[in-house]
Order: structure tokens, then C-alpha cells, then sequence
């Protein structure tokens, strides 16, 4: 459990972790934050980019076969080995589809639907997530070569993708936390998946 939700639950309350919920970073910190990864990666080994490379290739293949969890798994991973605008935003996409695949778990005959995604952690989890991945993995895409996008159609299709996801977290942010988030609207963000099915 984060420290902000455990601090939240403990002070007898989710209006706490609303006051400390993280917004939307501003395009300076997001250039500030980018930057730096940039030049981080130029000192990244050869070892540390082929590793990068395999870890890309297992995430877009368990992406595919439509294991997100896994995918998110490798996409992370090959970030931390050497970053590129495509591990960044594979991150982020990945981690949505797993949290989609289970929000909608397969109702069994006669039971009544349940909430598996609410609304207490979503918009802060949501946010964190444009933060650290999307919208870092844009400003690579805008501002450095390192591993470019496989093309402009993947960055238009991931910045609509963080725009609305954007949206959404403002929609859910002043609804009781106990609210069921929508899976069509976290769906309708993603879009077809960024790198085909097989």
C-alpha cells in the first residue's frame, strides 16, 4: 500500500488523501525530469542497452498475447536498464490494460457484478502513472533520439491516450472514493493497443 493511502486510512479518512493527492505534472518538471533521463542514458553500457532491447522484445511479445501484467513487468525493467520513450510509454499503457483485465473479472451465472477498481486510490495511481510514464515518455519522444518511436502514429495515438486519461482523473477526482470507476472509460483512453496482436 502507498504511503500516502496508508497516511490516509490511519488520519480516519479518504478527504485526507484527497488533500494530498498528486496532480498533473507542468511541462517545465516533465522537461526538468526528461532531461536528466536523457542524459542518464547516454552513460548506459552497450550491455545495458542490448538488455533494454530483449526486455522490449518479451514485453511486446506478452503484450500481444495479451499478458499486461508481464508486459509492464518487461517494459519497466527495460527502462531501468536503459530508458527510451517507447519503454516509458509501454510502461504506462501496460499497467492500464492489466488494471482493465482485472476490473473486469468473468461474472459468474447469477452473481451480482462487484467493484473491482473504485475511485479512493484511481486518480492518484492515474496521475503517478502520467508522471512517470506517459508523459515522460512523450517528452523523450519530442526532445531526444534516444530509441525513437516506430513512428508519429504510436506518439499521437499515446498523447490522445494521456489527454484523456488526464480527463478522467479529473472527472473521478471529487466523486466519493467508494465510487465504481467506469472500465469502458478507462478502455475508451487506451484504444486499441499500441502494438498489434499477433
Amino acid at each position: 500500500m502507498r504511503l500516502v493511502a496508508a497516511a490516509a486510512l490511519l488520519a480516519g479518512g479518504c478527504a485526507c488523501a484527497d488533500a494530498l493527492a498528486r496532480e498533473v505534472a507542468g511541462d517545465k518538471e516533465i522537461h526538468a525530469k526528461a532531461a536528466l533521463i536523457a542524459k542518464s542514458a547516454r552513460h548506459r553500457t552497450r550491455a545495458d542497452r542490448m538488455a533494454a532491447r530483449a526486455l522490449i522484445a518479451q514485453g511486446d511479445a506478452a503484450y500481444r498475447a495479451g499478458r499486461f501484467d508481464e508486459a509492464h513487468s518487461d517494459y519497466d525493467n527495460a527502462v531501468a536498464n536503459a530508458p527510451s520513450a517507447y519503454a516509458y510509454i509501454m510502461t504506462g499503457d501496460a499497467h492500464w490494460r492489466a488494471a482493465l483485465a482485472s476490473a473486469r473479472p468473468p461474472a459468474a451465472a447469477g452473481e451480482a457484478s462487484t467493484c473491482r477498481l473504485q475511485r479512493l486510490h484511481f486518480v492518484d495511481d492515474l496521475r503517478l502513472d502520467l508522471n512517470q510514464q506517459y508523459l515522460i515518455g512523450l517528452r523523450l519522444a519530442q526532445t531526444t533520439a534516444l530509441a525513437p518511436l516506430p513512428g508519429p502514429a504510436l506518439r499521437a495515438r499515446a498523447k490522445a491516450s494521456a489527454a484523456c486519461f488526464t480527463r478522467l482523473a479529473q472527472d473521478y477526482e471529487p466523486l466519493p472514493p467508494q465510487t465504481c470507476v467506469d472500465p469502458a472509460r478507462i478502455a475508451r483512453c487506451l484504444g486499441k493497443p499500441l502494438v498489434g496482436a499477433s
